[in-house]
């Protein structure tokens, strides 16, 4: 057994980012900063600063479409956010931008999704997502093998996921450590990275375990990983399935996703003021979402409203009403984590193999005035894949 068989391209950022496989693939650093890895020896891992730091690799070694493996270390400082979509470690990924060839540019892009890491693979297959949640301030040994048919998932020496897939790959399109190939600065990664080896073949479990106790070092984290089926934190509930319905009379509004925390607080202030208007209302808020499709959807709608206690003929202007029906999967708790109640309820169902009605049904948020400072989010269920 050797984990250097195979290699097309290495990075152990050994006072640079050049490749060692001799190969030639070196990277271009920008921004990001050399220091100590993960034993504390300096000048052996790169710091990225979530602002403007990447390295770029260009042009990138070409994988092979019948078998690949991927294995990095990567650790999130204090001020990385795990919240929603973020923090991509590596990635050969335009963002869609190359659409009259189909999106061929979108490689792969391990990433980060709210408290989870994922192997995001954008072929409309489901993505291959880490059982337990990430932690700041602590070192992950991170491997993604393809054998052809099944992407696999690991995360310090453990296997977390298997989803079926395929790999395409493309070699006009740069790969990035510390980013995405797009100007999405949620994606540039906070933390420190190092030891990256690409391979064009499958690692076994037991090598993967090699790389993992390369050294000499296993990584502490596994004291700190919270399973992803329980969330750990104060005045937060499991998640769960359940039938519901939501009889609602709200108001629609448009504007660009990025601007929706400025914009969504507006519209259930003007939703508020005409309260009165809306007969047979509760006290309990609603806000309903048009799912965000990818990275060049860029403005959507949603509507805020009240729940209704039954159906009502006479609906006020400029208002919309909606009885929504199903299953759904759904997490409470405070308003202030929203995004870390959004990462780990998408990673739940991920997890428990339940597929969403993406993206024709609305994301639900209810807001229940008995419990001024907790939100409940509901994302409607198809079935199981």
């Amino acid at each position: 057994m050797s984990i250097h068989n195979g290699l097309v391209a290495e990075y152990l950022f050994h006072g640079n980012a050049d490749d060692s496989s001799g190969n030639g693939f070196h990277g271009r650093v920008e921004g990001a900063v050399l220091t100590s890895d993960r034993f504390g020896q300096p000048y052996r891992a790169y710091a990225f600063d979530g602002e403007q730091a990447f390295i770029e690799i260009s042009p990138p070694p070409l994988l092979s479409s019948e078998a690949f493996s991927l294995s990095v270390w990567a650790r999130y400082d204090e001020k990385a956010s795990l919240a929603w979509w973020n923090n991509a470690i590596i990635s050969q990924d335009d963002g869609g931008k190359n659409k009259n060839k189909d999106n061929l540019r979108r490689v792969f892009q391990l990433s980060t999704l709210g408290p989870t890491t994922t192997w995001h693979r954008m072929k409309e297959t489901a993505d291959a997502v880490s059982k337990s949640h990430l932690k700041r301030g602590v070192w992950y040994h991170i491997t993604a093998a393809f054998d052809g048919a099944f992407h696999k998932l690991y995360i310090n020496g453990e296997l977390h996921d298997t989803q079926a897939g395929t790999l395409k790959p493309h070699p006009e399109e740069p790969i990035f450590i510390g980013k995405k190939n797009t100007n999405e600065k949620r994606f540039l990664f906070h933390g420190v990275i190092d030891d990256i080896r690409l391979y064009n073949r499958v690692l076994t479990d037991q090598e993967i375990t090699a790389l993992y106790t390369e050294n000499g070092y296993a990584s502490t984290s596994d004291a700190y990983l919270e399973q992803a089926n329980e969330l750990k934190v104060e005045n937060v509930t499991k998640a769960k399935v359940e039938n519901r319905e939501f009889t609602v009379i709200g108001i629609r509004h448009c504007g660009l996703f990025s601007e929706y925390g400025k914009i969504v607080p507006q519209a259930m202030q003007s939703l508020q003021a005409r309260k009165d208007e809306i007969f047979g209302r509760t006290d309990t808020e609603t806000i309903l979402y048009e799912p965000k499709r990818g990275d060049d959807h860029i403005e959507g709608y949603f509507y805020t409203g009240y729940l209704v206690t039954e159906s009502v003929a006479d609906i006020p202007e400029g208002m919309e009403y909606f009885h929504l029906s199903g299953q759904y999967a759904s997490v409470a708790g405070e308003e202030s984590r929203m995004g870390e109640l959004y990462g780990f309820l998408d990673g739940w169902i991920q997890n428990n193999k339940l597929q969403k009605d993406w993206p024709k049904a609305f994301i639900i948020e209810v807001y229940d005035q008995d419990h001024p400072s907790e939100v409940e989010i509901c994302m409607k269920i198809l079935n199981r894949y």
